[in-house]
């Protein structure tokens, strides 16, 4: 990276609503004097959230540069290694950076390339990074920590050390061979030692409180694997297994330390949400924490977190959506973080409830102080996240920037239509079905599967049935559709004002030659 790098170049290839975006960010990541260090980019999908990260990390940069800081750490991580590798790339903005896609255990091989360039864009996932308890990683990680636990522990020439990390290769000799083509000076001393003071500390803080101590539970595993078995009770597995990953949570803490994570993407967070939890103490929230909270040894400066999601929440959720996600508590719970030890999520727990109730009330002045809710809603919001969406505009030059409300026109043919379909129903003893005009025309003609269809189709076949709806049907027959004209390919009047609406919005002004058409309902 040059000592004259400037963030322009990449800016100048972003729209306008891109460039906006990143403004918006970076002022509120950096500029701010209530800055909370974190913010949220909730850009519709296809708006290019990646690109808009880029700009942010190019600003962050060329700031840090202009602070004099040597060496910018960016740290992305995503749920999906393959995206991941790619990402990096994309962000590297100055072509000149070392860009990894790793685990966060590896680095302790890796520090040393940081430690010499002086820009860094290291991808992690969160499986194979943060989520440690029972896991025994790869076989790449099994042979590191071999190695450092040679250094921190007095482990002789037994071969239960080997057969216990050897875990889930199957063969003992290919791990051994590993073992021997392994160059421990590879490893980072620094590392090294910050893994060794982990394990004593861990040591003695379990002896103090009588629990049976990391080191006693190797050796112990040790002496169950002192030589190798085919077939290892259940009950053992499990515990080298939980023993091998309590290790690579330390290993990965002690790489945590070595990482300088300047700026921390976050991509599709929703996917590993947990990791956010403010209340949350395991270990793998403990290592995301000591990430997302670094700051720079001897100054105030600190790590700034970028998150990227496109559809975090859904803004209504009924019975039968599936999945169990509580999106209102979701989205609180995210405000929490955002504001970083802030008040921001009870605040807008208030006013949240504060617009309910005034959306419902039925007083006459009850517009004004929703309006003035609203706006207390937004600029709580605003300060921590922003959105763009894609509005539609049929013939407007950029439809992802105006939007066109479509206006629906009620016509006399159009109550003609509810009364027979109301008319019908009362017969059948159905309930009301104004909703059902609302959403549709000729409901009588389109109503195969819905339950009034069916009574209508069983009250044919009764005499006295039949001659009310025939009757009924007698006195609004021109509101259902006319075989002759599907057969001619006539005009046929829409028969409804919303697909009335859509009709003039899209036939009339010949849109639906369109490659992509806007959404008829905005959001």
């Amino acid at each position: 990276m040059s000592a004259e790098f400037t963030a322009e170049p990449i800016l100048a290839g972003l729209k306008d609503f891109q460039r906006a975006t990143v403004d918006h960010a970076v002022a509120r990541l950096y500029e701010a004097e209530d800055s909370s260090r974190r913010f949220l980019v909730a850009d519709e999908v296809g708006l290019g959230k990646t690109l808009v990260a880029r700009g942010v990390t190019a600003r962050a940069i060329e700031r840090l540069q202009r602070d004099g800081v040597e060496r910018v750490d960016v740290i992305y991580v995503c749920s999906n290694a393959e995206i991941a590798a790619q990402n990096v790339r994309k962000l590297d903005v100055t072509g000149t950076g070392a860009t990894i896609a790793s685990r966060l255990t590896l680095l302790a091989k890796q520090v040393r390339e940081l430690r010499r360039e002086r820009l860094n864009i290291v991808a992690l996932t969160p499986g194979t990074s943060f989520e440690q308890a029972s896991a025994t990683g790869t076989q790449e990680e099994r042979v590191l920590l071999y190695a450092l636990l040679r250094r921190a522990w007095d482990l002789g020439r037994g071969t239960g050390p080997l057969n216990v990390l050897q875990a889930t290769t199957r063969s003992a000799a290919k791990f051994r061979g590993a073992i021997a083509n392994f160059n421990p000076k590879e490893i980072d001393a620094g590392i090294a030692e910050q893994f060794a003071a982990a394990l004593a500390i861990r040591e003695r803080t379990e002896r103090a409180a009588g629990r049976e101590t990391i080191r006693e539970r190797f050796d112990r595993s040790c002496h169950e694997f002192a030589r190798v078995r085919k077939h290892i009770p259940g009950e053992q597995r499990a515990r080298r297994n939980a023993l091998i990953g309590e290790l690579r949570g330390i290993l990965a803490a002690a790489c945590v330390e070595a990482l300088e994570p300047d700026l921390v993407i976050l991509d599709e967070f929703q996917r590993f949400k947990h990791l956010l939890d403010v209340d949350n103490d395991s270990e793998a929230v403990s290592l995301a924490r000591a990430l997302f909270n670094w700051s720079r040894p001897g100054t105030e400066e600190h790590a700034r977190v970028l998150m990227l999601s496109a559809t975090p929440y859904r803004s209504l959720t009924v019975a039968g959506d599936g999945g169990g996600d509580d999106h209102h508590a979701d989205f609180l719970a995210t405000v929490s973080f955002l504001a970083n030890g802030g008040d921001a999520a009870s605040s807008l727990r208030r006013l949240l409830a504060d617009y309910q109730r005034e959306l419902y009330t039925t007083e006459p002045d009850a517009s004004e102080p929703l309006r003035t809710t609203t706006a207390r809603i937004e600029a709580v919001l605003s300060r921590y996240m922003s959105r763009t969406e894609r509005l539609g505009a049929a013939g407007q030059h950029d439809a992802m920037l105006c939007q066109r409300v479509l206006t629906p026109s009620l016509r006399l043919p159009d109550l003609q239509q509810y009364l027979l379909i109301q008319r019908i129903a009362d017969l059948l003893e159905q309930p009301d079905v104004t909703e059902l005009w609302k959403s549709a025309p000729y409901l009588l003609n389109f109503l195969d599967g819905y339950k009034l269809r069916a009574r209508f189709d069983a009250a044919r076949t009764v005499p006295d049935s039949e001659s009310e709806l025939a009757a009924a049907i007698e006195t609004h027959a021109g509101r259902l559709l006319d075989r002759s004209k599907l057969a001619r390919y006539d005009d046929i009047d829409p028969g409804a004002p919303r697909l009335r609406a859509l009709v003039e919005a899209l036939v009339d002004t010949e849109a639906w030659r369109l490659l992509w058409i806007p959404p008829a309902l905005p959001y």
